[in-house]
């Protein structure tokens, strides 16, 4: 099948969760700016950080249902949108309790992406080709940070945090119709393959279907001792992860005011784990 599927997929996957990502995170570099603004408290900016991931929630098992069941691309499409309007929301705000009201519904915007994308993948590559094309779709996450520092930093020096806030919610909104157009749910769908390729690619996904393990529903994985463990240790990773990317650039704005500085300086260490995801 060559290289198609890996061309057509992975780069509109990968930048449309880059930009998922940083609507997501933008806010760590505007947070000491929206802290004089509307005179939040360390307390309230954390709550704020955090509101983001109660809505992200929601949608995680209904999100990977509805994929499988309807189609990960229209349902992507959607909330594309929706989080598109959510982000431009953000920079709309006056008060405090208008930015956790709108983190909150960005969060569940977002929150059905992740399961919906990993559907997505399981529709077009096999169990071998899988964890490449996951390695190569999740590095977006050290992308997208490495990008929205200097993104975000650098209109500040022209720009107020409304504004920039605005401006990063519009490219959502645009990629939402190019997912639409460019991506299909599986490869029977695919215009850009032969005959040929989509039989073959069909053979290889329905021939590991038919050895796949049946499920025992919901009720056995939440009885599953290892998938405790493995609910643990992402608790304990997403902890430290968006602890330091969320409060990185107050920290680095401490010995620096230039809004551009900052942001280059945010960008090093994850320049740094992204060299470590390919390498």
């Amino acid at each position: 099948m060559g290289t198609s599927k890996w061309m057509k997929i992975i780069p509109v996957a990968f930048i449309m969760y880059m930009l998922a990502y940083m609507d997501r995170i933008n806010i760590g570099i505007l947070m000491p700016y929206m802290q004089k603004d509307l005179n939040l408290s360390a307390s309230a900016a954390g709550d704020i950080a955090g509101i983001f991931f109660w809505g992200y929630m929601i949608l995680q098992i209904p999100g990977g249902i509805l994929a499988t069941r309807w189609s990960a691309r229209k349902f992507i499409f959607i909330l594309m949108l929706l989080w598109g309007i959510a982000a431009i929301a953000t920079g709309l705000v006056q008060t405090e309790g208008q930015l956790k009201a709108v983190r909150f519904l960005l969060g569940v915007a977002e929150g059905g992406v992740w399961p919906a994308v990993l559907v997505l993948l399981a529709s077009w590559f096999t169990q071998k080709e899988r964890a490449r094309a996951n390695a190569f779709w999740m590095a977006c996450l050290p992308v997208s940070a490495m990008l929205m520092a200097p993104l975000s930093g650098a209109p500040l020096a022209h720009f107020n945090w409304h504004q920039v806030l605005v401006i990063e919610g519009i490219p959502p909104l645009v990629w939402a119709f190019v997912w639409y157009f460019a991506v299909k749910d599986r490869p029977s769908e695919a215009g850009w393959m032969n005959e040929a390729e989509k039989r073959k690619s069909l053979a290889e996904l329905e021939e590991e279907q038919k050895k796949k393990v049946k499920s025992d529903g919901f009720g056995a994985a939440f009885k599953n001792g290892k998938v405790w463990g493995l609910v643990v240790m992402y608790l304990f990773w997403m902890t430290g992860f968006y602890g330091y990317t969320l409060w990185v650039p107050s920290v680095v704005k401490t010995f620096t005011q230039d809004p551009v500085t900052m942001g280059w300086l945010t960008a090093i260490p994850f320049t740094c784990a992204l060299i470590g995801m390919l390498c």
